[in-house]
């Protein structure tokens, strides 16, 4: 048995705290909002994860909908256009992610992942248990 709560809000300033999540994921969303928010949708993203953490996006193709310009008039998305001139993975590099790549899934869509990197105190709590690792 699983206890959800949904929560209807902005994706791009929830009230959740700092390093709150261990997986944030976004199904078909970038394709639908401007690119400034989607951007600032993956900075919350990133202050949302705990270190080691990880976003997992799928969407639309970038490249596919880039190199078939009829599948971008065919949907009336009002960002599709946008969205498929732009780069995922720049905007989740931008936001601090590493090891970011995106991965094509059938021909029309791409899921794109990213990590949050260990921080510098991650790296001193590490320390404090002369290489052992403890489990919360």
């Amino acid at each position: 048995n699983v206890n959800i709560h949904w929560i209807h809000g902005k994706a791009e300033h929830t009230k959740f705290p700092d390093s709150s999540f261990d997986l944030v994921t976004a199904s078909l969303l970038f394709h639908e909002t401007p690119p400034s928010i989607s951007k600032l949708i993956l900075q919350e993203c990133y202050r949302l994860l705990k270190s080691s953490g990880e976003v997992i996006i799928l969407d639309g193709n970038q490249k596919t909908l880039r190199e078939t310009e009829w599948l971008t008039q065919i949907f009336e998305e009002p960002y599709i256009r946008d969205y498929a001139h732009d780069s995922t993975e720049a905007w989740m590099g931008s936001a601090g992610f590493s090891t970011v790549r995106s991965q094509e899934f059938w021909w029309i869509h791409q899921i794109t992942h990213g990590t949050k990197a260990l921080t510098s105190t991650d790296f001193e709590e590490f320390d404090q248990f002369d290489g052992e690792f403890a489990v919360s």
